[in-house]
Formats: structure tokens, C-alpha cells, sequence
């Protein structure tokens, strides 16, 4: 909240929001401040008031006085957390969803990640909440998905970024909806994170040196929405990142889907 010395490029009127980091979305604890007043919502009914022009260290908590001279800044408190609540209501919206991967939209390659994905049955993120960089474990006959929408439809080559704790090679079937399963073969890879030099530990997944396995030739059609990846029974196969490089694209005739 820094002074714009030619007053033109900073509204002073604009709220700034913060919420508590986490897949369980909660109100609290969070908050919201403007150019005078800082609100926290610090619990349930738990609210906090300071005017941070005035009291930069935040010591004296406005919602708690009963000095009568304060009452307007206490009705600014009111005020706020009413916003406040308002607010994140459009942040937690219960129908907000990953939007699907649109297969069409980039001239190269498309990247599907797994933490974009949906673990099915017992598979399962490494982290508990799937954030970036992580990936799927024990990807097994209950699979994952990721929603895609497609007009045109495509031939592509698949890179798979994998890890596979087994002494014998496994197989690994992707299919798309009305498209056939292609499969892949999956060596044994032991994978190691990759190190870093942090000095305190990440709350993210951390980087690893993946294996890689290509394969050819899964076939998405038009108007799929969803492309699917079944692994092994057994435990052990972990999977990342899958890489999409489209080869053909395919036109219907006389009712078949062919390469154009």
C-alpha cells in the first residue's frame, strides 16, 4: 500500500483480501484492509479492527473498546466483515471446477498434469490435496481422468512422465470417450526427488527426476470430454505429466474417423 507520489495509478478506495491457505476453504482465519482499516476475521464471531495509518503494530483492536468516540470505526468494522463474508462467498463457490484442457487452443504440444487431474478409487496424490508439482501414487485399475473438450478431434504421440517401483515392466492404458485404449509399457524406474537448496520445507510436492515413455498413436475424437489412464494392480506406479504431440487430424467419412 505504498503512496503514488502522482496519484494516478493507485485507487486508495480498492480492498486488498487474504484468506488462509488450504483445500478445506474457511472464512477464517482471514481478513481485509484498504488504506485505513485492517479487518480480521480471526474465528468463529472472533472479529478484529485496527486503523493500521495509526497504529502500524496493530495493538489496539477497535472491535474491543467501548470508548463511544469509536463507535463510528466499530460500525466500519461491522461494515467490513459484512463485505468481508460477501466476498469469499464468490471465492468458495461449491460449483467452481478445474475447466477442462482444450485440446484445440495450442498449436504444439498439449501438457496434462496431474495435479489438473482426478484421482479415481485408490488413487491418490502424493500430498493430500494435489497441489502443483504433485503426482498420481498407486496408479491402479481405478485410474484418473482429465476433462478435455476437442471440436477437431486427433492422432498424438504421448510422452508419460513416470516412476515404477517393480521388478518386471507394467502396462499402462489411456483412452478417450469412444476413442480405442492404446498402451503403454512402463520399465522399471526407481525416481528420486530432485535437491534443493531450501532452508525451510515446502508445503508444495517437490521436484523429481522423472522416467519418460512414449507412445504412439491414441486417438481422441471430437467432442471428448474426458481422457482417462488405468495402471497395474499392483502398487507402485507413480505418474506426473503426460505430453500430448498431436500427429494427425482426423475427419469423418462415410461414417469413420480417418486421418486428414
Amino acid at each position: 500500500m505504498l503512496d503514488d507520489d502522482q496519484g494516478t495509478y493507485f485507487n486508495y478506495n480498492r480492498s486488498i483480501y487474504a484468506f488462509k491457505q488450504g483445500y478445506d476453504f474457511k472464512l477464517y482465519p482471514g481478513g481485509m484492509r484498504n488504506r485505513f482499516f485492517l479487518y480480521v476475521l480471526r474465528g468463529p464471531d472472533k472479529h478484529e479492527l485496527y486503523r493500521i495509518d495509526k497504529d502500524e503494530g496493530q495493538l489496539s483492536d477497535i472491535m474491543l473498546t467501548t470508548v463511544d468516540g469509536l463507535e463510528e470505526h466499530r460500525e466500519v468494522g461491522r461494515e467490513m466483515a459484512a463485505e468481508y463474508t460477501a466476498f469469499a462467498a464468490k471465492v468458495a463457490r461449491p460449483d467452481l471446477v478445474a475447466p477442462p484442457v482444450d485440446m484445440d487452443a495450442a498449436r504444439g504440444p498439449s501438457r496434462l498434469l496431474a495435479h489438473e487431474g482426478e484421482p479415481r478409487g485408490e488413487t491418490r496424490f502424493q500430498d493430500q490435496y494435489g497441489w502443483a508439482n504433485d503426482f498420481f501414487v498407486d496408479l491402479g485399475p481405478d485410474g484418473a481422468e482429465w476433462p478435455i473438450e476437442t471440436t477437431k478431434g486427433g492422432r498424438y504421440r504421448v510422452n508419460i512422465r513416470c516412476h515404477l517401483d517393480a521388478d518386471l515392466p507394467r502396462t499402462l492404458v489411456l483412452s478417450s470417450y469412444k476413442g480405442k485404449e492404446v498402451k503403454a509399457l512402463l520399465p522399471p524406474a526407481i525416481t528420486k526427488e530432485l535437491p534443493v537448496a531450501d532452508r525451510v520445507k515446502r508445503k508444495e510436492v517437490y521436484f523429481r527426476k522423472w522416467a519418460e515413455v512414449t507412445v504412439e498413436g491414441l486417438v481422441i475424437p471430437p467432442g471428448s470430454r474426458t481422457l482417462g489412464i488405468v495402471g497395474p494392480p499392483e502398487k507402485g506406479c507413480r505418474s506426473k505429466r503426460f505430453r500430448l504431440q498431436e500427429k494427425f487430424k482426423l475427419r469423418l467419412t462415410d461414417g469413420c474417423l480417418v486421418d486428414s
